[in-house]
């Protein structure tokens, strides 16, 4: 009676084990997925950056002229 008892125990241990292994499967399965979604927005944000940062520079660098054009810097 004890030995069934403890097989039945350790089958019931064997199907949980089983069970979160198979979750964890899938979790990296999505990791994976999700990894290699991210990925493919790499280049687009990293252009999306580079234009951004191209405008201000170009836009501070028309307020510096017209500041310098206007004498505002100028210490009289």
């Amino acid at each position: 009676m004890l030995n069934k008892i403890k097989s039945v125990l350790a089958t019931a241990i064997l199907f949980v084990l089983a069970s979160v292994q198979a979750f964890a499967q899938s979790g990296v399965t999505g990791l994976n997925t999700a990894t290699s979604t991210l990925q493919t927005y790499v280049d687009p944000v990293t252009n999306i950056s580079l234009v951004i940062g191209g405008i201000v520079g170009i836009v501070g660098a028309i307020r510096v002229y017209s500041k310098w054009k206007q004498r505002r810097n100028h210490p009289s």
